[in-house]
């Protein structure tokens, strides 16, 4: 799932200095959107408990999204490193269906 969103996260990665604002604020526009799916999708049967910090961290980068894109180069470039990282951990490569079971011959 994650897999597109990291490809672009290094992407603007090698590109920040040519990257304006509102490109910016779309890509972590993405990246939300992307946790978001992944809040609904992988962690939606999990306690609520156990899932807040994830609720946290999107309504915290939500609330400072203007900021986060006006950050500096470096700042910004630290900001989706550990994004890139937190999306590395749910992305979970579907398994090939033929190794699931194997063939009886």
């Amino acid at each position: 799932m994650p897999s597109r969103i990291t490809a672009e996260i290094r992407h603007a990665q090698n590109g920040l200095q040519w990257m304006n604002y509102e490109e910016r604020v779309e890509l972590v526009s993405r990246i939300l959107t992307e946790l978001r799916d992944i809040r609904k999708d992988v962690l939606g049967r999990i306690r609520v408990d156990k899932r807040i910090w994830l609720d946290t961290l999107i309504a915290r980068v939500s609330s400072e999204l203007i900021q986060i894109a006006a950050m500096g180069d470096m700042e910004f470039k630290l900001v989706l490193i550990e994004f890139e990282k937190l999306l590395g951990v749910f992305d979970i490569p579907n398994p090939d269906p033929h190794q699931l079971s194997p063939t009886i011959q």
